[in-house]
């Protein structure tokens, strides 16, 4: 790769980890999502509202699942700023997936 024609830089990471069950990628979204002060950036395909962050896991206060957990994070700090880019999954699954409070 070369900066500034591929990339706008390179890094090197002091850490890294494979994430390969989704229950494993959630919690760690969760306690990210928690350290956020400034912005949370979620691009993907399909985000399901109705998730639950970590199955079996309740704290008082703090809901569990991805759609009131976003909405509670953002009450929670009101300079945060949550962007969500979602590609269209189409009308067609959007009909078998069921409701959720909204589509994010």
């Amino acid at each position: 790769m070369q900066v500034g024609k591929e990339c706008w830089r390179i890094e090197s990471a002091r850490r890294m980890a494979v994430i390969v069950d989704a229950e494993d990628y959630f919690r760690h979204a969760r306690v990210a999502m928690m350290a956020a002060k400034r912005r949370i950036m979620l691009i993907g395909w399909d985000f399901d509202a109705r998730i639950d962050l970590e199955p079996g896991v309740e704290r008082p206060g703090e809901p569990t699942t991805l759609g009131a957990f976003i909405y509670w994070l953002v009450e929670r700090e009101p300079d945060l700023e949550v962007f969500l880019l979602r590609w269209d999954t189409g009308a067609i699954k959007s009909l078998f997936r069921g409701s959720t409070i909204f589509t994010m």
